[in-house]
């Protein structure tokens, strides 16, 4: 875990089946970057600069895979005895096209944030503050990282940059438009739109959104009211002189005092 993860990640969410789900089952939903609103997330300016080697030995390993067997000698040297690297332009770019493709649908993305008080996160992702903002505990969050914002796509080089600038150019660098988020992430290769199960001691709060419907209230309450795990209540309340918010208490559950 980085020395820059605060102690608590936030996590907004609309009061709906998949909101219920993650307070009484444990489990984080893994969205993949074509499910999210921003069309440019995980871009990077990826640069095919390769020897006549390394290219023609990834020729190699994806006609491997195509076929689903290893190649036997005799056609690994086909191939680079073939290979000519003044007329691999269209077939770079139809590899940048299909790797960026795959990836967006293969990476799992689980999104938190270090606010819990920020008004557009709650209008764009907590249902225009009818909705909560649950509190996790980023102790347990091992995985979580902080993302970059910039003006340009990162570069990557696809052969001579390691897999560690490639992971975070591509997962952890968004626009600069969306700092404002302060986002953190936890990405899990090829659990794209899957569900992974979390301590239950890491959700350690909820709070109400300020236009939340009473019947929600009720119903979250009551929820709440069968934790045998410590938890928090929490309401945001409209500031009166300012456009914010000020998170209040209301009550602790999961005690013997319920």
């Amino acid at each position: 875990m980085g020395k820059t993860i605060p102690n608590k990640l936030y996590k907004y969410r609309p009061w709906d089946d998949f909101t219920k789900e993650i307070i009484l089952e444990n489990k984080l939903y893994f969205s993949c970057a074509d499910d999210f609103n921003d069309p440019f997330d995980c871009s990077v300016n990826l640069k095919m600069d390769g020897t006549k080697k390394q290219w023609s030995n990834e020729v190699i390993k994806t006609k491997a895979q195509t076929l689903g067997r290893n190649l036997s000698h005799k056609e690994r040297k086909i191939i680079c005895n073939a290979f000519d690297l003044k007329q691999m332009s269209h077939v770079k770019k139809e590899m940048v096209e299909e790797l960026t493709k795959r990836l967006k649908k293969t990476m799992g993305i689980c999104c938190f944030s270090s606010c819990k008080d920020n008004i557009l996160m709650w209008s764009h992702y907590a249902d225009n503050h009818k909705g909560v903002c649950l509190i996790f505990s980023s102790k347990d969050m091992h995985a979580a990282r902080k993302v970059n914002y910039e003006i340009n796509y990162p570069n990557v080089s696809y052969f001579n940059d390691d897999e560690e600038k490639k992971v975070n150019a591509r997962y952890f660098t968004k626009a600069i438009n969306w700092k404002y988020e302060d986002e953190y992430r936890v990405v899990v290769p090829n659990f794209a739109r899957q569900k992974i199960k979390f301590p239950p001691e890491s959700l350690t709060g909820v709070i109400i959104g300020c236009c939340m419907p009473d019947k929600d209230i009720e119903e979250l309450s009551k929820i709440l009211k069968n934790s045998v795990i410590p938890i928090m209540l929490y309401r945001a309340e409209k500031k009166n002189c300012q456009f914010g918010l000020s998170i209040e208490p209301i009550k602790r559950y999961g005690t013997e005092n319920n």
